[in-house]
Formats: C-alpha cells, sequence, structure tokens
C-alpha cells in the first residue's frame, strides 16, 4: 500500500483543523506540520484566527434591535477571541467560526450542535476534546449571516 504524505501549512494568523472521516482528530498550530494520509479520509480547513474586531458593525446594529418577538426566533452562536467554533446540523459539519465570530441560526428547522474550541494554548490532539457538544439549537435561516 502506497502511503500519501500530506504537508499542512498554518500562517501565523491561522489555526488547521484536521478531520478524518468527518471526525475533528487535530487542531494545528503556526508551522509546518505532515501527516500520512493511507486512505485518502484526511480533510484539513484553514481557519482565520484573528479577531473579526470592527467587521460585525451591521450585525450588531440587527441584534442589538430586536425586538422580543425577534430574540425569540433566532439563536446567535458567538465565538470569543480566543475560540473557534465547529457547527454541525444535523450531525453534519456545517461551519467553522473564527475568533471573535457570531453566527445566527433560525429555530426550528434542525438540530445543530457546537464544538467550541480554545486556541490560545498548545494545541489539543485528543479526539474527545473536540467531540461536539449538542446545544439543542436550530438550523440556519438562508437569510441569516455569519460574520
Amino acid at each position: 500500500m502506497t502511503g500519501i504524505v500530506q504537508k499542512i501549512v498554518v500562517r501565523a494568523e491561522e489555526r488547521a483543523l484536521v478531520f478524518r472521516r468527518g471526525e475533528v482528530r487535530e487542531l494545528l498550530g503556526p508551522g509546518v506540520h505532515w501527516r500520512l494520509d493511507l486512505t485518502g479520509a484526511l480533510d484539513v480547513q484553514l481557519v482565520d484566527a484573528a479577531p473579526a474586531a470592527g467587521r460585525a458593525g451591521l450585525q450588531d446594529l440587527l441584534v442589538k434591535s430586536w425586538t422580543p418577538a425577534e430574540r425569540e426566533r433566532y439563536e446567535v452562536i458567538e465565538t470569543r477571541a480566543d475560540q473557534i467554533a465547529i457547527v454541525y446540523l444535523n450531525g453534519q459539519r456545517e461551519d467553522i467560526l473564527g475568533p471573535g465570530r457570531r453566527a445566527v441560526y433560525r429555530k426550528g428547522v434542525a438540530e445543530v450542535t457546537v464544538s467550541l474550541i480554545g486556541i490560545n494554548g498548545t494545541p489539543a490532539r485528543a479526539a474527545g476534546r473536540l467531540a461536539p457538544r449538542p446545544l439543542r439549537r436550530e438550523a440556519r435561516d438562508p437569510l441569516a449571516f455569519v460574520v
């Protein structure tokens, strides 16, 4: 069996999420990383780790101006400056939010689960620490937005 070696380059302002068969296996920090992928099941997603400071003006205005009835229809997922979030809809990876980001989801369509991962220290390697944490949130509105 011939092995395939994958080179992963992660810049200083990025983090890399390594998925194998759809499950998170590693969070990689800045640098050059090599991974052996014998079965072609490796998927790497680069995430911008720079906080989105100052980019959420319109969304902040909309969310702050919601009436109580609007707050009941939507769920907001936010990450801090030292976190990224992997969002799953009905168990399938839907989105990855970088630090300081927000996603708005509409309630009532699908089950949303979220894995929050800290990025400020040594990258975590244990798959159990990266497993999705169910929040019982609902599916994204087609008109919803991510900043």
